[in-house]
């Protein structure tokens, strides 16, 4: 009968660890108050090779003075050891915070140099949301970069930017800095790692393991995830209507689709993937926390994805191989954790905003304008010419006036692009053609050219009428220099920055 008795209890106690090992306790818990010490180091497991040779290389020359290859061994043996402090209102909308120590990099320049760097930081943040028409959110640095200590008042500058960017960031951060979201942020979290990681508990002790597909899962159910939160939370607090929301969606969900489609193409994790190591105490609070990741991935694969051309260098050369190893020791859990920011004076701070009036901008004269600004496109090939025209490649185009390669989508012969805020060539939002169409749409409004975009050996090109549409480009193709050894052509060409009219027109 016992012996019965006792297996009944055995697979009880198996069904129960079952049970646990999805279950994380200690994300249950509100560490609102607590100390913590954190070591980081870093291991390459794998040397890094830079290719130094080709005309075009960016480290041509310098390996006569520096070891590239021992550089940046050097800088992955880094060492830092950092202390933070927590203590915020059971609410989370009020609190200070703290973290700060010392990094120690090692850096070996060549054979006869090698330069020990000590870099101190540590940063005090206060912040009290409680009430909306009197908030504060003040920052204090100090770090290697200044000699004093920096102030940063967030709300006063947002302020001085007008008062609706004050009112907005309070009414947000409020929002942000609430149990609610809090509470709503780990459920999130536990649930990924419920549903992604392997878990597995024995006693007070938990192990949480990611592989390489199981992170892909995690960072692209967490972005749609994020993209549904702030859908809901700008939209229930009336910043954009639902349509606005999708609008704004829309224009960006081609990045958003072009970089998760990236993530998932390329490797990122090594065989060793992230693996969590968690002791709790008698109460579940963590007490020590241990995460090691084997990073491993190949810089001229994600340079390949994102469209940029690699095959004069060899890619076993672009492998990053490195693991990082980060431990925690969490002290004075749910305890009251006393954090006091730095007494500042005169003589040993400045606020940032002094900073920025130091080094004011200068208006221009109202009636000077230039109207036009300058353009300068170097391609590695030969130039493209059909029917006696020059079809300059697109990107090369739109990169010279500012575009980013992001900025620029290409799905199955159908061209985006969105225009950043700082390309003053134009007014549209978005442009979109497709290859071999007479139309361009310019925020949905239609243009017809005579002469469409083309593909030509998987680069798009484009006429001059749609330069002139796109980029309010002019003279593209009137002083071509071609290279015939190095199969390479360049130009210059002039693109309007401005509505005036110019003489002539």
């Amino acid at each position: 009968m016992r012996k019965f008795i006792a297996g009944i209890l055995i697979v009880i106690m198996c069904a129960q660890m079952c049970v646990f090992a999805s279950d994380l306790p200690f994300f249950d818990k509100d560490y609102t108050s607590y100390e913590e010490t954190v070591t980081y180091s870093a291991t390459l497991n794998k040397d890094i090779k830079i290719d130094l040779d080709g005309e075009n290389s960016v480290f041509k020359g310098i390996e006569n003075f520096v070891d590239i290859d021992a550089l940046i061994k050097s800088i992955f043996d880094s060492t830092s050891t950092l202390t933070g402090k927590m203590n915020v209102s059971p609410d989370y909308r009020k609190g200070k915070i703290y973290a700060g120590g010392k990094t120690v990099v090692p850096l070996k320049i060549n054979k006869n140099l090698s330069v020990t760097s000590d870099a101190n930081t540590d940063v005090w943040m206060e912040y009290d949301f409680t009430d909306a028409a009197n908030p504060t959110f003040k920052m204090v640095q100090n770090n290697p970069v200044y000699n004093k200590f920096v102030v940063y008042d967030i709300y006063d500058l947002l302020k001085e930017e007008g008062g609706e960017y004050a009112d907005v960031f309070t009414a947000v951060m409020a929002k942000i800095m609430s149990k609610e979201t809090m509470d709503a942020y780990k459920k999130a979290y536990v649930d990924l790692l419920v549903k992604y990681a392997d878990i597995k508990r024995s006693g007070r002790n938990y192990t949480i393991a990611i592989d390489d597909a199981a992170l892909k899962s995690i960072i692209k159910e967490s972005v749609t995830n994020l993209t549904s939160y702030l859908k809901t939370f700008l939209v229930n607090s009336n910043y954009v209507s639902p349509e606005e929301f999708d609008a704004a969606y829309n224009e960006a969900a081609p990045v958003i689709y072009k970089a998760l489609e990236t993530v998932q193409e390329i490797k990122i994790l090594g065989d060793g993937g992230i693996v969590l190591k968690v002791t709790t105490d008698s109460r579940d609070y963590i007490s020590e926390a241990e995460m090691t990741a084997h990073l491993c991935i190949n810089v001229y694969e994600i340079m390949e994805k994102c469209g940029v051309d690699v095959s004069a260098y060899n890619k076993d050369n672009g492998i990053i191989d490195v693991t990082f190893k980060i431990k925690t020791t969490v002290t004075k859990a749910g305890a009251d954790v006393k954090i006091d920011l730095p007494v500042l004076t005169e003589e040993n701070s400045f606020s940032i905003a002094d900073l920025y009036n130091a080094y004011p901008d200068y208006p221009a004269d109202k009636n000077e304008c230039y109207h036009y600004d300058w353009g300068y496109v170097y391609h590695q090939g030969l130039p493209i010419i059909i029917d006696g025209k020059f079809y300059p490649h697109l990107r090369d185009v739109a990169e010279s006036v500012g575009f980013a390669e992001c900025d620029i989508v290409y799905e199955n012969g159908n061209i985006t692009l969105m225009r950043p805020d700082w390309v003053n060539c134009g007014n549209y939002k978005t442009a979109t053609f497709k290859v071999g169409d007479n139309t361009v749409y310019l925020d949905g409004n239609a243009y017809d050219v005579s002469l469409p975009a083309m593909e030509i050996d998987n680069s798009v090109v484009i006429s001059d009428e749609i330069a002139k549409i796109l980029f309010r480009a002019e003279h593209l193709g009137y002083d071509v220099g071609v290279d015939f050894v190095e199969k390479s052509y360049s130009f210059g060409f002039d693109y309007k920055i401005c509505d005036h009219k110019t003489d002539g027109e």
